[in-house]
């Protein structure tokens, strides 16, 4: 592998999982606490970007990597961080339902726009977007320096998955102000 690609991968890796570095602390205050839904979707939100990055890296320093198996790596890759993201996002909807004194006008609400308007489309969209990729081989690209798997087509299907993201920020916000 290329020494500058390395260390690229490395420095990512260190500036991803840093704020997440004093998690491991939280676990004594956590520990010994009542367990709940709410404490296990923070944990695992705190935990799930180590498990992501090593995903990560692995794709992008896999050689001698069939097209397939690219797909394959990139894909497990993807729906960790996508799944991550919803979590988070789900966190921040309890956050609100709390606030919100968790009357059943709020509750109908965050759930009907979190998996209407979030969850579904994203999983959606994801879903075809990963299935239009196309990888080649490190070797059919001779002109590259770095290793792992290249991609080189997709569809431009993402970004109605970020549409929804922004369209739900926007409708909660309309309809809590």
């Amino acid at each position: 592998m290329n020494p500058i690609a390395s260390y690229l991968t490395s420095l990512s890796s260190v500036i991803s999982t840093h704020p997440h570095s004093n998690a491991i602390a939280l676990i004594a205050y956590f520990w010994p606490s009542h367990w709940s839904i709410v404490k296990f979707l923070y944990l695992l939100t705190r935990f799930l970007p180590f498990v992501e990055i090593f995903a990560v890296i692995i794709t992008q320093i896999s050689s001698n990597s069939s097209a397939k198996q690219c797909q394959q790596r990139v894909s497990v890759a993807t729906w960790l961080i996508t799944a991550g993201f919803l979590i988070g996002e789900m966190l921040l909807a309890l956050r609100t339902w709390a606030v919100l004194l968790r009357t059943r006008r709020s509750t109908v609400f965050l759930i009907s726009t979190y998996i209407g308007v979030l969850v579904v489309p994203c999983c959606i969209c994801l879903a075809l977007f990963l299935k239009s990729l196309k990888f080649e081989l490190q070797g059919v690209l001779s002109s590259s320096v770095v290793q792992g798997c290249f991609n080189t087509q997709e569809s431009k299907i993402i970004v109605v998955a970020w549409v929804c993201f922004w369209r739900s920020i926007l409708v909660c916000r309309i309809f809590f102000l």
